[in-house]
C-alpha cells in the first residue's frame, strides 16, 4: 500500500492541473494546415486555339503541375453539339472524343493529392469538320441484281417511299458507287460522306458490304445517325459469318448496337411475317401466280434473331410450318416458329432497326414478275419507322 506525505499531495495536484489546462488551452494555431498552392494545367499543342477543320476523332491531352505537390487527376467539360457543358472526371492525361460539325470549346483543370482543384482551367477552341445530318434519307442498295431485277427493285423501293409521304431520298449503288475507293463518314473533296444523312436505309444480303464499313457505321451511330438493315441474312452481312444460334461476341457490331444476343440463319420458304403490335402489321409473303392454282413464296435467307431485354421485337416467323406436298418443299420452319426475325433498339444518340429479311423482293415466275413482300403492308411499315421511331421530315 502507498502512502502520501502533504507536499506529495500538493505536487501530484500541481501535476494534474497543468493536464487540465493544457488538454483545454490548445495553442490558437493548432489545427491549421499550410495552404496548398493550386495546380496548373495546360493543354498539349494540337490542335492549335481556334485552328479550323479538324478531324471529327481528336484525342485531345493535356498534363498538370503542382508546385508543392502532384496532379493526381483532371476534370474536362465541353461546350459544343451533343455535349452539355458539365464537368468530367478522369486520371488519364488524354480522352478520345467524336465531334459533329462545328465550334468547341474544351476547358481542363488539374486536381492534386490534397484535392485543390486549379482555379483558372486550360481553354481550348476549335472547329471541327464532322458529320452534318442534314441530307435527309440514304437508301444504300447493297444488293448485286441482274439489269432487270435491279431496274424492278428501284421502281418498288421507290413505291415505299413515296407511299410513306417521301419524295426527296438519296439512293446510292454501292457495286457501282464504291468499286474503287470505300465510303468515308465525313464529306471529301470526292464527295459526301455517310455522316451526311440522317437516316440510312442499307439493303444488304450474305455477300454485302457492311462488316468492310464496321468501323464507319459505328461512327455514324455513335455520332447520332440512324441506321435501318434490312435483307437476306442480315448478321452474316454484318460479321462475315453465317450465325449458329451461338451467342454473338460482346464486341460485334449486331451485339453493340442493334443488341442482338443471338441468331440463327436458314434458307425458308416463308408465308407470313407477324408484326408484333398494330403498328407493325402482318406481312404476307405469297402470291397466287395467276390462272393457275401455284403459289409462289418468299424464297430467302432469313434470320431468327434473338434480341437483348432493351431491344424492342418488331416481326415474328409464323408458326404455321407445313410441307407443301405439291411441290415437296417445306414452309417456314418448326424451329424458327414464332420467334424474332426484326428488332428496334433506342441507344443514346442513335436508333437502329435490324430486319432479318428484306423489305422488298421481287420475283419472276415464267414472264411474270412480282413483289412477293405485301406492298401495301411494307409501306405502313416504311412510313412508321421513318416517321414515328426516326423522325424524318417529309
Amino acid at each position: 500500500m502507498l502512502t502520501f506525505g502533504k507536499s506529495d499531495l500538493t505536487a501530484v495536484a500541481a501535476i494534474f492541473t497543468f493536464a487540465l489546462w493544457s488538454c483545454n488551452n490548445q495553442p490558437a494555431n493548432t489545427g491549421k494546415i499550410q495552404a496548398s498552392t493550386p495546380p496548373e494545367t495546360a493543354f498539349a499543342p494540337t490542335p492549335l486555339d481556334n485552328s479550323m477543320n479538324n478531324s471529327f476523332k481528336l484525342r485531345l491531352e493535356w498534363h498538370g503541375k503542382d508546385p508543392d505537390g502532384i496532379a493526381q487527376g483532371y476534370e474536362y467539360r465541353v461546350q459544343g453539339p451533343l455535349f452539355d457543358n458539365t464537368w468530367q472526371s478522369t486520371e488519364a492525361f488524354f480522352v478520345d472524343f467524336k465531334f459533329r460539325n462545328g465550334w468547341y470549346a474544351v476547358e481542363v483543370r488539374a486536381v492534386d493529392n490534397t484535392g485543390t482543384v486549379d482555379p483558372t482551367p486550360a481553354k481550348l477552341r476549335f472547329h471541327v469538320l464532322g458529320p452534318t445530318f442534314d441530307k435527309g434519307i440514304l437508301i444504300m442498295d447493297d444488293e448485286p441484281k441482274d439489269a432487270l431485277l435491279e431496274r424492278l427493285t428501284d421502281a418498288y423501293y421507290d413505291s415505299l417511299m413515296l407511299g410513306a409521304g417521301y419524295a426527296k431520298y438519296t439512293v446510292w449503288d454501292y457495286q457501282a458507287k464504291f468499286a474503287i475507293q470505300r465510303p468515308t463518314f465525313t464529306s471529301t473533296a470526292n464527295g459526301e460522306g455517310l455522316g451526311a444523312f440522317s437516316t440510312i436505309i442499307w439493303s444488304t444480303n450474305p455477300a454485302g458490304n457492311l462488316g468492310l464499313n464496321e468501323r464507319i457505321i459505328q461512327d455514324y451511330l455513335d455520332m447520332g445517325g440512324n441506321l435501318w438493315v434490312a435483307g437476306s441474312n442480315v448478321i452474316e452481312a454484318l460479321t462475315g459469318t453465317s450465325p449458329s444460334g451461338i451467342d454473338l461476341a460482346p464486341n460485334s457490331l449486331p451485339y453493340k448496337y442493334f443488341h442482338v444476343l443471338r441468331a440463327k440463319s436458314a434458307d425458308l420458304n416463308l408465308d407470313w411475317l407477324l408484326g408484333i403490335d398494330n403498328r407493325f402489321p402482318d406481312l404476307q409473303t405469297t402470291y397466287q401466280v395467276p390462272r393457275t392454282t401455284i403459289f409462289q413464296y418468299l424464297t430467302t435467307k432469313a434470320n431468327q434473331l434473338i434480341p437483348q431485354p432493351d431491344a424492342q421485337r418488331l416481326y415474328l416467323f409464323s408458326g404455321n410450318y407445313y410441307r407443301d406436298t405439291r411441290r415437296s418443299i417445306n414452309i417456314n420452319s418448326e424451329e424458327f416458329a414464332n420467334t424474332p426475325c426484326a428488332v428496334l433498339y433506342k441507344g443514346a444518340n442513335f436508333k437502329s432497326a435490324l430486319f432479318g429479311f428484306p423489305l422488298v423482293s421481287v420475283v419472276r415466275a415464267g414472264s411474270l414478275t412480282a413483289n412477293v413482300v405485301n406492298t401495301k403492308a411494307m409501306t405502313t411499315v416504311v412510313r412508321h419507322m421513318l416517321v414515328n421511331e426516326f423522325k424524318e421530315p417529309k
